[in-house]
């Protein structure tokens, strides 16, 4: 979702402007977002994945303490598989 609102920015615009129309013919499609918003989304789109892999991390580690393993057991139960 994050890439395609910038992504197609412009295209959602050109969308609106009615081609048919003579005087629209030489306008210039800008976009709706600003040049800082687009680069505020570049950075989202960079840390979504740390945060996934954080979150994977997270789930894990409350599985393994749902099931009563700690440190000292988990080296065994990872080694025995």
């Amino acid at each position: 979702m994050v890439y395609g609102l910038r992504r197609y920015d412009v295209d959602r615009c050109a969308a609106l402007i009615d081609s048919s129309d003579p005087a629209n013919k030489d306008i210039p499609i800008v976009g709706f977002m600003s040049h800082k918003a687009k680069i505020y989304l570049v950075s989202i789109l960079t840390i979504i994945p740390l945060l996934s892999a954080f979150l994977i991390f997270v789930i894990a580690g409350r599985c393994l303490r749902s099931y009563g393993i700690h440190s000292d057991e988990l080296g065994y139960v990872c080694w025995r598989g």
